[in-house]
């Protein structure tokens, strides 16, 4: 294994990508289309490969669900937590049940009221 790889645990999608970030290291996660009118369904696993989330993400900006060509989710993203999902194009996808707590999280955070 070289620098910066991980091992796939059992149980974690092969279709899964590893994305760095955290005090632990990284979560797996992927998503895949949502059927019309939903929201991509997305599961992250953590390293060791325990199902954290598996349910339909929702957009943090509330724009449009995201195409499946967007639906690219980059090994590195720019704000990587076991509880949403970067896309390479830097839209955020937290899960539809926790929508409201993560969007005030992140409003907080970016200093939007």
């Amino acid at each position: 294994m070289r620098k910066g790889e991980e091992i796939r645990p059992e149980g974690v999608s092969p279709e899964a990508t590893y994305v760095a970030g955290g005090k632990v290291g990284g979560w797996w996660q992927m998503c895949t289309p949502g059927d019309f009118g939903q929201g991509p369904h997305c599961r992250i696993w953590n390293r060791i490969g325990k199902k954290l989330w598996d349910e339909e993400f929702v957009p943090y900006d509330e724009g449009p669900f995201p195409t499946p060509e967007e639906i690219k989710i980059p090994k590195d993203g720019w704000l990587t937590g076991a509880d949403r999902v970067c896309l390479a194009n830097r839209r955020v996808l937290f899960p539809k049940s926790q929508f409201k707590e993560l969007k005030r999280w992140l409003d907080d955070l970016s200093g939007k009221k």
